[in-house]
């Protein structure tokens, strides 16, 4: 057994995975085993996209010992689907924490919705601590784009089963001020919130100068203020089945000299097929008229 301080990381997704907690939570895990931590993952082998990975059950990657389950692979396409994964790792997860090793300290992301829940449970039989890298909140995004009636039994049950695990956390890290005033009314104690934003590393994703960038060239922006939007479009897009164009349609404009330039990975293409200035994944654009 070694003697250094032990922790194990739960998260549904993890390397070479590309998910954005999957990629954080890389960076983190791999920080900390150089820094002398004996540091484990426990993650599924399912893809956040859709299907399984081809990716040995149990590696060391890194200087992380990663640990991965067996689950359903629907993906994301259908919510019926999408509720077996986090359901099957859900109850993957609640097993190992209730008969596996112990750890000096176990952290649990938030994905799936519902995950803190186990590390509740575990706490309550076999007194494990924990705590919690608030990635997301849910019910509340649910909520909020009006999947669920929070009022409602289900929402009322979820709610209560959520507040009930992130108050028995040990702590809790929020990404910024209005996340953590979400958290602090579910009733935790400020000294156990810790506010950690969202990070990129600077040798991968860095400015470089107008001349420097292809982009520019392609999406003809020379001369143009740009606001961009880099990530997910969230459950509000999920839940219509909405395509970036039908996204696109919804949004509101106050000058009819905007214009509306997407840049749509497309989901088929090789991982880490990267084009230049694009980051992962290639790239297919698309310009609107306002």
């Amino acid at each position: 057994m070694s003697a250094r301080p032990s922790l194990l990381f739960v998260n549904q997704h993890y390397a070479p995975d590309l998910a954005s907690t999957a990629q954080h939570l890389t960076d983190l895990a791999e920080h900390l085993a150089a820094d002398g931590f004996e540091v484990h993952v426990l993650c599924s082998r399912d893809h956040y996209l859709s299907g399984e990975m081809d990716v040995p059950a149990e590696e060391t990657r890194n200087g992380v010992h990663v640990h991965r389950v067996r689950t359903t692979a629907f993906g994301r396409e259908a919510t019926l689907g999408r509720i077996a994964d986090y359901a099957s790792y859900f109850l993957q997860v609640l097993g190992r924490l209730l008969t596996g090793r112990r750890y000096d300290a176990v952290v649990s992301l938030t994905t799936p919705p519902l995950l803190p829940v186990a590390m509740a449970v575990a706490r309550l039989l076999r007194g494990q601590s924990y705590g919690i890298w608030s990635m997301d909140l849910h019910p509340e995004a649910e909520t909020a784009v009006g999947m669920i009636d929070g009022e409602g039994p289900l929402g009322r049950l979820l709610y209560a089963l959520t507040d009930w695990s992130y108050r028995r956390a040990a702590f809790t890290v929020d990404l910024g001020p209005h996340m953590k005033e979400r958290i602090r009314a579910k009733g935790v104690l400020d000294e156990r919130l810790h506010t950690i934003p969202v990070w990129n590393k600077k040798e991968e994703v860095f400015p470089i100068s107008d001349d420097e960038n292809p982009l520019v060239e392609e999406v003809g922006i020379h001369d143009k203020f740009v606001v961009m939007y880099s990530g997910n479009a969230g459950l509000g897009v999920l839940k219509k089945g909405r395509n970036a164009g039908d996204t696109a349609s919804s949004m509101k404009f106050t000058s009819p000299n905007i214009e509306k330039y997407w840049l749509c990975r497309r989901l088929a293409s090789p991982l880490r097929n990267s084009s230049p200035g694009l980051g992962t994944g290639s790239a297919a654009s698309r310009r609107e008229s306002p």
